[in-house]
């Protein structure tokens, strides 16, 4: 391995790290507030988190069609796709990702 690959695997590592560390107070606070908000508006929650489900999947399937559309039935990833899909594909994991935290969230709250 040349000097240039290990400098850059060390950064992805050291970046990986940090994320690592940083994710519980991260998930964290977001995951009180919306256990604390989800006992004292269960119904607001619910419907948000259910919105958020459908319009990330929405994108997320809309950007996926585009890559089925190229004939490509199998891809992972969002490197195969026009600017404005691996906007959508992206946009629509992150709603979905809200959504999950919601739903935890939800979930301590009416245990």
């Amino acid at each position: 391995m040349g000097g240039r690959e290990q400098e850059s695997i060390s950064r992805k590592s050291a970046l990986w790290n940090a994320g690592l560390q940083l994710a519980p107070p991260l998930l964290g606070l977001p995951l009180a507030l919306v256990a604390w908000q989800a006992k004292v508006a269960p119904t607001a929650v619910f419907v948000a988190t259910c919105v958020l489900y459908v319009v990330g999947f929405a994108l997320f399937l809309a950007a996926k069609i585009s890559v089925f559309r190229a004939g490509s039935y199998f891809s992972v990833g969002s490197q195969s796709m026009a600017s404005w899909a691996r906007r959508a594909y992206r946009t629509g994991y992150l709603l979905m990702g809200l959504a999950c935290v919601g739903a935890v969230g939800f979930m301590i709250a009416w245990r």
